[in-house]
């Protein structure tokens, strides 16, 4: 909503009667000049811009329409908060790889391997799952993810639901392959004000073997379709306008992952020590799109690409004893990853109520390059072949995001 002064208080122009009082631009604002920039820098450094060199010429009526042109009229007083804006999306939010080292975690079961045993001496003796021709396997996720608001990004907090099914076949004893089905859907609320919502559909197919004694490799590949929905609430003042509102915005994009993990165990009668190496690649397509609104500040994004490839390098440590019938396999994970690609990227936008188009860039967030993840994990292997897990998983010495998961699953070879 666009609050405007009476011509009753400061005088107007001919012609001119909803304008409100004339133009008063800060010089300061100039200095900030550069091409690249926070989304609110880059917004009122465009508008004082073009609103000078526009006016001046006088063809401000002829290329800003509705709102926008009352606001290049009036005049930006001061920077606009990049708090106070959506800025680019961030489909590989956080942890980039881990919701791929939880799918890996999930299709893999390199766990089955020890509780499996009845003995708990390696691989050798796992014959009950290895030599079983079909697995189904599903799991359910709930992941706290906040993100703390910095100089280019809003910060919000929102929590992750996470389903996960499949079907796994033993192509011999030590190689199995499968396909599954994930869903993911993230709901939080922005700092500033407002809600984000994503939804996620995705296809995997992996490969999972022991080519040696001890040794296990996983390669796994995904297809995510994913829906994102933004409401931010704009309220900042331009002069005498009060630029106040939602804007909204409604846009899908096509992402695709693909990771690799090996690990070598070392068992020693009851306890096991596992270090492992994984590699996460992810990209993510985001379409075009316009945000809605009445605030004049609506930009129109254009296509855009984000890339991540994470490399992870870790220790788990595990030990199995039996109970009665039941076998179980508690283990702790230490991991470290480092963040090769996602970039700090220039985004193209323009003005929805600019009739030109004129494209203006803005950045994003350099990314933390290096964090870690610490999990602990609890397996049971029941009579029946059925073995239920439970993960718990954090990140940590990460600079902008923190996260808090939990995943129950289920496992059962036939």
């Amino acid at each position: 909503m666009l609050r405007r002064t009476p011509c009753s208080l400061h005088p107007c122009g001919p012609g001119e009667a909803w304008i409100g009082v004339p133009v008063v631009l800060t010089l300061a604002l100039a200095a900030n000049g550069a091409v690249a920039q926070p989304l609110g820098d880059a917004l009122s450094d465009q508008l004082f811009a073009e609103c000078r060199r526009l006016l001046v010429t006088d063809r401000a009526s002829q290329v800003l329409i509705g709102p926008l042109e009352a606001i290049c009229r009036q005049g930006i007083l001061s920077p606009i908060p990049t708090s106070e804006l959506i800025g680019a999306d961030t489909a590989l939010a956080g942890d980039a790889s881990g919701q791929q080292q939880r799918l890996l975690r999930d299709v893999g079961q390199p766990e089955t391997r020890i509780v499996s045993t009845e003995n708990g001496q390696g691989a050798s003796a796992d014959t009950g799952t290895e030599l079983a021709r079909l697995r189904l396997f599903a799991s359910a996720g709930l992941e706290t993810l906040d993100r703390d608001q910095t100089r280019f990004d809003t910060g919000y907090e929102s929590h992750i639901s996470r389903l996960v099914g499949g079907i796994a076949y033993s192509i011999t004893p030590a190689w199995e392959a499968g396909i599954g089905a994930e869903y993911l859907r993230q709901e939080g609320d922005f700092d500033a004000g407002g809600d984000l919502e994503t939804k996620a559909y995705g296809l995997f197919a992996f490969l999972s073997g022991a080519p040696v004694a001890g040794l296990r490799t996983t390669l796994l590949g995904e297809y995510l379709a994913s829906d994102f929905e933004r409401t931010q609430v704009v309220d900042f003042p331009a002069g005498d306008i009060l630029v106040n509102g939602p804007i909204r915005a409604d846009y899908d994009g096509d992402v695709v992952r693909a990771s690799g993990l090996a690990s070598y165990r070392n068992v020693r009668g009851r306890f096991s020590i596992e270090p492992f190496a994984a590699i996460d690649w992810a990209q993510v397509e985001y379409e075009s799109y316009s945000q809605e609104g009445d605030t004049g500040v609506e930009l129109h994004f254009d296509r855009d690409r984000q890339t991540s490839l994470i490399s992870t390098v870790g220790l788990s440590a595990g030990l199995w004893f039996r109970y009665g019938p039941v076998g179980f396999s508690p283990s702790v994970t230490a991991a470290w990853k480092h963040e090769f690609e996602n970039d700090q990227r220039l985004v193209s936008v323009s003005f929805v109520n600019d009739l030109r188009s004129k494209r203006f860039f803005f950045e994003t967030e350099p990314p933390d390059r290096d964090f870690g993840e610490l999990n602990a994990s609890l397996t049971a292997l029941l009579p029946n072949g059925m073995q239920p897990y439970v993960v718990v998983q954090t990140l940590v010495e990460h600079s902008f995001f923190d996260s808090y998961s939990s995943i129950v699953g289920l496992s059962y070879s036939f």
